[in-house]
């Protein structure tokens, strides 16, 4: 009985390695792709900088053309938090936090027709919801 436990143990053992791997693997492809992807599929988002001084860049699928580049609300270093395409893939958001005011949550929207900051929205707290800037 005590063979036949470990080749239990050993197989299921194998098995949950394996999906292990197949997950992580899956979790590198995903990065290395780039990330985020207009819901039309036309722009793709990426993290570009280093360190605490990090924004999204957006390019045109296909020509790798830089349509924009996200920056904080202050030109010092800030890392963005995270960002979202609008639904009609017209506009991209990007949030930053900040904590020299009071905890609150810039947010800038940018057009990707002209890649101009098109307005900002300022939410109490630390959020990473992006979806209600996008809602009218």
């Amino acid at each position: 009985m005590g063979t036949r436990h470990y080749r239990v143990k050993s197989f299921l053992g194998q098995r949950l390695g394996l999906v292990g791997l197949c997950l992580l693997v899956t979790c590198v492809v995903f990065a290395q792709s780039g990330g985020l992807r207009s819901p039309d599929g036309k722009y793709q988002a990426m993290e570009v900088g280093a360190g605490s001084d990090r924004h999204y860049q957006i390019k045109e699928v296909g020509t790798d053309r830089v349509i924009l580049t996200t920056q904080a609300q202050y030109r010092t270093p800030n890392d963005v938090k995270s960002g979202l395409f609008s639904a009609d893939g017209k506009e991209f958001a990007a949030a930053y936090h900040y904590g020299h005011d009071g905890s609150y949550t810039w947010i800038g929207i940018w057009s990707l027709e002209t890649g101009q900051l098109v307005r900002t929205e300022r939410k109490s707290g630390w959020t990473r919801d992006l979806a209600s800037v996008f809602k009218k």
